[in-house]
């Protein structure tokens, strides 16, 4: 039987401030805010590590959250 599991949610963010998107969803979830490697597009919500991954992506198109 195959099993799968939920890895990610992305949230885009149509922003010029992803630090300010990442301060309103980090108190929203209950997340902590942390840099997503050297790319400044992406940041990571950590949480609880049983739970998928929350990260938050800086885009042009209309905001949305999406699954991986």
């Amino acid at each position: 039987m195959h099993k799968s599991r939920l890895g990610a949610l992305i949230i885009d963010c149509q922003t010029d401030d992803l630090e300010r998107e990442a301060k309103f969803w980090s108190q929203a979830l209950g997340h902590v805010a942390a840099a997503h490697g050297r790319n400044r597009r992406y940041i990571d919500l950590r949480g609880d590590p049983a739970e998928p991954q929350v990260i938050l992506q800086e885009v042009e198109h209309p905001s949305r959250i999406h699954i991986d």
